[in-house]
């Protein structure tokens, strides 16, 4: 099945960012799309699969879910 690996908005003291699309993935659930996305892309460092999360954003397979807390 193909996912879509939404980050959340964020917050933070002077920033703020809308829900973003960080790209779309082959796999059979949603965590190993996450993984594959971020190892594809050498960036598997900052992704927490335990949490689903990036840079400590919740990840999400779609936008309103995505863009509920800081758009």
């Amino acid at each position: 099945m193909k996912y879509q690996v939404w980050s959340e908005g964020y917050e933070s003291t002077g920033n703020s960012g809308d829900a973003k699309l960080l790209g779309e993935v082959e796999a059979d659930d949603f965590a190993s799309a996450c993984e594959v996305l971020f190892k594809e892309s050498n960036r598997s460092q900052y992704f927490d699969r335990h949490r689903l999360t990036y840079w400590g954003c919740r990840l999400f397979d779609n936008k309103k879910d995505a863009s509920k807390e800081f758009g």
